[in-house]
């Protein structure tokens, strides 16, 4: 009988303790700002093309 309450006792414990730890990971939220930038950055791009002499389709 002893050995009986105390599996109960065990279980109920168990029990609350996994519902109020879903419930406090459910509840906790951090609003944090973003504080990271970036550096602009550009491209540039040159063509230099040399049209050949004998320019014909195929």
């Amino acid at each position: 009988m002893n050995n009986k309450k105390s599996v109960i006792a065990l279980l109920l414990i168990a029990i609350i303790g996994i519902v109020g730890l879903t419930i406090a990971y459910f509840a906790n939220s951090t609003d944090v700002e973003n504080t990271f930038t970036t550096k602009e950055y550009g491209t540039t791009y040159t063509e230099s093309f040399v049209s050949p002499e004998n320019w014909l389709p195929k």
